[in-house]
Order: structure tokens, then C-alpha cells, then sequence
């Protein structure tokens, strides 16, 4: 497996020590990195910010490599007017800040198939300044190495005096604003030291970490009267020990993306004091550190309330013994380079055959937020939830080959785009009407298979439920899914019946369109859990989920849902989504033809092992529905989800039927107006259902 990484840049900046941590574990899991577009193969391309190579980007998006930009802010200082105590530039700087936001957004709309924000504030920024993208998004927080940036190890903190640290690369080009601001909380800070003095009788020193024009170092030693500590520009190694030897860090930058600077310091246990700009309200929690009000336009570097934030200073400095363990607490959950790291392989779609990639609490959601999650505890019978086991053998199918295949055609994507566009403007009716002529259905699907190939695609799905996400699909087996014209009753049932917020299971997720369509119903309040036991699938479903994970809050358990919870085999059918469980002990089948999965019942799942109770439940395993719904008769009685089902055999369904009705449920035809079924007799051999609880509605109510 290979990625390439551009630009290739150098120095010590936000950007490099990025690229040089993720490129350290990705070396350490398997994964090679290269730095030239031309070095051939490679399965997936990272831009870090921007890249003058667009030829090779557009090349790479010939070749159906994924391109992924990764995205922090945008150059604005220059754009603010002239002003005093305001930074000045040349025509030739605001020309080149320009120039670098444009090739930005030419990237972002043009070159790539997929963007990570580095906070929630720089998504809005960016879709604000240049509006949204149709390619799917997912914000990844910076992370640092704990085991390097940690609280134990050698510093010189002072016991007599207070130490306030400032860390930058450079501190010039306007960001000098900051060194102002810094010296300022510096004075107020003195002003209140009847406050503060006594715990630190020596007073208080401001200690600045980068790059300063010594110019404007002796004006600032002259005007501070040499109490500032200049370290100069220092080396990413000796960034710890620095953040050891503070009380608090000061993060001078306004509207930052997600500064390196903080996480550093939380990972050593340094809480941090900025104004509440940018990404920062989201980096810190009140435990950690103190975000202030900025107290006037920070767009327009207005003065800032300094008092303000002089008086949160004094707070972090009279309360180091609370404020430092829960500054370390805040990185190991949130900032670990490991977890970053582990998201961008998602993202990335590389996936080592062996890798030790983290799972269980320091894994990231597919849906990043402000706030840390508690990871919910997986049972222990089978792989660890909202994430996949990439080292199963039973998962070297097509995912692995051919998703990121860099050998496509660039003639398919012409045809997919010319086929796409045909379909959006034809109705759903027509396209069933078709279905109704086997002659002109199986001469367009011929047409079809030889124009798209047998390959993963990243396609866009031109109507139903779906219309205008994308998924990586098999064209040749997965046109339903394209077109929109997968199992329509169930998509307007789910339209219909899913509402906002609720939480929401899908047993028998296959690849994910069903599950994309659960969250884009419930949205970002609510939560969805695919369930699908079969590794191939798992792998697929976990990469359509990471590209849409915008939608909601999706979580991944690779288990069957069975009676009990108990390893079980599964029998691989002749296409992804018709495999089912079935009977080890009474059925022998080749190696070739089945795999052993684990099993849990819904009833465990909930009950035992903490996971959200359903609102709904939609529920499609080709023949185990009963297996499931004797695996869940708690959550029957007691939590009274709706359930969406299909059975696939006479038997199956008067099972069901006696299951649901033996608990009051009211089962009615998954139709329009969804016409009840007065008795087993009226059950077809397949059937398609709506299952109400006894009272009309769930006793989960998403509002509750």
C-alpha cells in the first residue's frame, strides 16, 4: 500500500510537523509514502493546503486515484483596512495571498474527491467564502505523538515566578498583532498580581518560541523592559521540554484552523488561554484551559478585551493542580496521532493487509465533534465497533484490488458522467417500466457492464433517497443503487417513518445505501448502527460511511444478528447482498463458500453492552428475521421500536408474524398509506413490512 503527500515543503511549521507525524505512523503500520506525483503506482494522493502540480493532480484523477486535500484557514490579514496598530503589507504580498486562496479552492472544487477540514470553523469558513462541495467531507483534528508530548521529562519551570509561553513559527507578516496582544495581558496581568503575587513572588515573564526579526526584538525589549525570554526559532524536539517549563500558553493566533501549538501544550499537560476565535471554543473545554470573548470584531483585529483575558490568566495560574491533569485528559482523547492518523487512512481508503491502526477509544467517529465521545464497549465476542478487522483474510475480495485501482479508463468516467445525467432526468417509473421489458433491460444492462467495467467507482447517485451523494459501487452488480431504483417502498417508508434525532439500527447493512439514507433522515442529532457480518461487505460499507460522515453519527458492528450471541457461519452468497447465517452444526460447506462471523442478539447489544436503544429498526438478512426478533424480545416489550422488515420465505414470515403480534405490534404492507394485514393467510412467500408498535409509536421517542 502507498500514498503520496504533497507539497513537498521544508522547515518547521504546522505543515511539515503534520506531514512528518502522519508520514512516521503510516511508515510504522506498512503504508510507503512518496512525495513525487510522478512516482508511480500509488493508491491514494494527500494535499496538504494547496500544490502548483494541478497537471499532476488532474493526471492522478485520470488514473481513478483519489486526490484528498486537506484544509486548514485562508490568507485574510491582508485583506483588512489600512489602520493604526495594524499590520501594512506590499501589492506584492497581498498579490501572492491571493494567488495561494485561489489555488486552494481550485483543488477543493475542481482537482479533489474529497475534503478534511481540520476543524468544524474551517468547514464553515470555507463553505461560506466559496460555498459548498458535492464531494464528501469529514473534519480530522491535528494530532501529536503523547508518548513524545507528554508531562513527565525534563523542564525548568519556575516555582518562584509565573511563565507564560507563546509558541509561533514566525511572528512576523502581521502576525506580529499577536506579540502585541501577548506583552499587553503580560501588563494587565501585573496590574492584578495582588491576586496571583503571593503563590509567585518574582513576578511574571512572557517566554516566545519562533522566528522574530531582531528589529522588532529590541523595540518590544526596549518597550516591556526586557522581561521577555526570546527562544528564536526552535526545534519540534524542543517544543515539550518548553511547554513543561510554563504555567500557561497564550495562543495569540486569531481564527486559528486547529494550532499545533495547542494540542501540543494540552498533551503536556500546559492549559492554554486564548480568545474565542476560530477553532479554539472547540480544541478547549473550560477543564483544560480558558477561551475568552474576543470583545469586539476579531475580523476586523478590533482591540480585544485584554482585561478579560489577564483575569481568565489568573484563574489557570492560581489553579494549576486542577487545570493541568485535565489538560492531558483532553489530548489523549481527542489528539492522538495514532486516531488522526487512523482517519486519514479512512479517508485515504488505504487499508494495510496488517496494521496495528487503534480501535476501541482511540478511534475516531466517522462524524467528528467538538466534544469527546465515549466510545461505547463493543460485546466481546466480536470485532471492535466503528471499526473494521483489515487483517481478516476473508476481506481480500475486490475492496482491496480494485476500490482505488489506478488502472481505470478515463473513457468510463465520460460514460458514468453521460449515463449519470441521462438518469437524473428520467423518472422513476420509466426506469421500473424498463425492468418490465427483460428484452430491453438485459440489452441495456450488457451496455452497461462493458462501458463501467467489474470495479469500485466513486460514483454519484442520480435519484431516489441518495440523489447527489456519492458511493463507491460496483457498477456491474450495484445499478439500483446508482439509479436510485433500489427497493423504492422501502426508501419512502423510510422518508416517511425515520424522523430527526432518533437513533436508529441497520441489520443487514450490506455496503451502506440503506444505511446513508437512516442518517441523511435522522441527521447530525441522531445516530445510526449498521450492523453486517460479512467482512468484504464490512470493508465497503466502512468506506462509503467514512465519505459520507457528515450525515450523522454512524457506527459500525461487524457481527450477524442472530438468537444468541455465539460465533456463527455464514454463508457467502453468489453476490454481496445475498449471503445469509446459517446452521453450522447441520450444514457442511467448503471453505470456499462460508466464513465464521460473530454473532450477537439485539437484546446483548442494547441490554448488556450499552449500546443506544432503537427508535427503528430496519431489518433485511435473507431469512434470518426470526433468529433476529428471538435475539430482541426485550427490546420488543420494553423499547417497542418500529421495525422496517422483508422475509424471504413462507415459513419466515408466519414466524414473524406470530413474533410481532404475540407483542401487540400492528403489521401493515410497506405500501402507500400502508394498508394493514388482517392475518398470516394474506403473508406472500417474500413480503415486505411495516411493523407499529402496540401504541403507534416508539417508547424511545427521539424527543424524549
Amino acid at each position: 500500500m502507498r500514498v503520496c503527500i504533497v507539497p513537498r515543503v521544508r522547515g518547521i511549521g504546522g505543515m511539515v510537523s503534520f506531514r512528518d507525524r502522519l508520514k512516521a505512523v503510516f511508515e510504522r503500520w506498512g503504508i510507503q509514502v512518496t512525495q513525487e506525483l510522478e512516482d508511480f503506482p500509488y493508491q491514494a494522493v494527500l494535499v496538504i493546503g494547496g500544490t502548483r502540480q494541478l497537471l499532476g493532480l488532474w493526471k492522478a484523477r485520470q488514473r481513478g486515484i483519489p486526490v484528498v486535500q486537506r484544509l486548514d484557514g485562508m490568507n485574510w490579514l491582508h485583506r483588512l483596512p489600512p489602520a493604526p496598530n495594524r499590520p501594512r503589507f506590499s501589492l506584492r504580498h497581498i498579490l501572492r495571498a491571493e494567488l495561494a486562496n485561489l489555488n486552494l479552492a481550485l483543488i477543493r472544487r475542481r482537482l479533489a474527491t474529497a475534503i478534511v477540514y481540520q476543524s468544524q470553523f474551517a468547514r464553515q469558513w470555507w463553505e461560506q467564502r466559496y460555498g459548498s462541495t458535492p464531494q464528501p467531507n469529514r473534519v480530522i483534528y491535528n494530532g501529536v505523538d503523547l508518548s513524545l508530548f507528554n508531562p513527565q521529562g525534563d523542564h525548568q519551570r519556575p516555582s518562584d515566578r509565573l511563565r507564560i509561553l507563546m509558541v509561533e513559527g514566525s511572528l512576523g507578516g502581521g502576525y506580529e498583532w499577536g506579540l502585541r496582544i501577548a506583552v499587553r495581558l503580560v501588563e494587565e496581568m501585573r496590574s492584578l498580581q495582588a491576586e496571583w503575587g503571593r503563590l509567585y513572588p518574582h513576578g511574571i515573564e512572557l517566554m516566545i518560541a519562533g522566528q522574530v526579526a531582531e528589529g522588532l526584538r529590541q523595540a518590544w525589549d526596549q518597550a516591556a523592559g526586557n522581561s521577555i525570554r526570546w527562544q528564536g526559532r526552535v526545534a519540534p524536539s524542543e517544543i515539550p521540554y518548553l511547554d513543561r517549563s510554563a504555567h500557561l500558553l497564550y495562543s495569540a493566533d486569531v481564527h486559528p484552523a486547529c494550532p499545533n501549538s495547542v494540542i501540543e501544550a494540552l498533551a503536556c499537560g500546559l492549559p492554554v488561554l486564548a480568545f474565542e476565535t476560530g477553532s479554539l471554543p472547540e480544541l478547549l473545554t473550560t477543564e483544560c484551559g480558558r477561551v475568552v470573548p474576543y470583545g469586539g470584531d476579531a475580523w476586523r483585529l478590533e482591540e480585544p478585551d485584554v482585561r478579560a483575558l489577564a483575569q481568565a490568566g489568573v484563574e489557570l495560574a492560581l489553579r494549576q493542580e486542577a487545570f493541568r491533569p485535565a489538560a492531558r485528559a483532553r489530548a489523549e482523547a481527542v489528539f492522538n496521532i495514532e486516531a488522526t492518523a487512523k482517519a486519514y487512512a479512512e479517508v485515504l481508503a488505504i487499508f494495510p493487509a496488517q496494521t496495528s491502526i487503534p480501535r476501541g477509544k482511540d478511534a475516531l467517529p466517522f462524524r467528528s465533534s467538538s466534544q469527546a465521545q465515549a466510545p461505547l464497549q463493543p460485546p466481546p465476542s466480536f470485532r471492535e465497533t466503528g471499526t473494521t478487522d483489515f487483517s481478516d483474510s476473508a476481506s481480500s475480495g475486490k475492496a482491496d484490488s480494485a476500490a482505488l485501482s489506478p488502472d481505470k479508463h478515463s473513457g468510463r468516467s465520460i460514460w458514468l458522467e453521460w449515463l449519470g445525467r441521462l438518469s437524473r432526468f428520467t423518472p422513476l417509473s420509466l426506469k421500473r417500466f424498463i425492468y418490465r421489458l427483460p428484452w430491453l433491460a438485459n440489452w441495456l444492462r450488457q451496455r452497461v457492464n462493458r462501458s463501467v467495467g467489474r470495479e469500485l467507482q466513486w460514483v454519484e447517485i442520480t435519484a431516489g433517497g441518495l440523489r447527489g451523494l456519492s458511493m463507491w459501487l460496483d457498477l456491474s452488480q450495484e445499478k439500483d443503487y446508482w439509479l436510485g431504483t433500489y427497493e423504492p417502498h422501502l426508501q419512502t417508508a423510510i422518508q416517511e417513518l425515520v424522523q430527526r434525532g432518533q437513533v436508529v439500527y441497520d441489520v443487514g447493512a450490506n455496503v451502506g445505501y440503506v444505511t446513508l439514507l437512516l442518517a441523511r433522515c435522522v441527521g447530525v442529532q441522531g445516530k445510526v448502527i449498521a450492523l453486517e457480518p460479512f467482512p468484504q461487505n464490512v470493508r465497503r460499507l466502512q468506506q462509503n460511511l467514512t465519505a459520507n460522515s457528515q450525515l450523522a453519527d454512524m457506527q459500525i458492528v461487524a457481527a450477524a444478528i442472530v438468537e444468541s450471541s455465539e460465533e456463527v457461519t455464514f454463508r457467502i452468497g453468489p453476490s454481496d447482498d445475498t449471503g445469509r447465517v446459517v446452521d453450522s452444526s447441520s450444514l457442511s460447506l467448503p471453505p470456499a463458500e462460508s466464513v465464521i462471523v460473530a454473532g450477537v442478539s439485539l437484546d446483548d447489544l442494547v441490554y448488556q453492552q450499552g449500546f443506544p436503544c432503537p427508535q427503528v429498526i430496519k431489518i433485511d438478512i435473507e431469512g434470518g428475521e426470526v433468529s433476529a426478533l428471538r435475539g430482541m424480545k426485550r427490546l420488543l416489550q420494553e423499547a417497542q421500536p418500529l421495525l422496517l422488515l422483508e422475509t424471504h420465505t413462507q415459513q419466515c414470515s408466519q414466524q414473524v408474524w406470530e413474533i410481532l403480534t404475540h407483542f401487540g405490534y400492528r403489521i401493515s404492507w410497506m405500501k402507500r398509506g400502508y394498508p394493514p394485514l388482517t392475518g398470516r393467510e394474506q403473508l406472500p412467500r417474500r413480503a415486505y413490512w411495516v411493523a407499529f408498535p402496540p401504541q403507534g409509536c416508539s417508547k424511545n421517542d427521539g424527543n424524549s
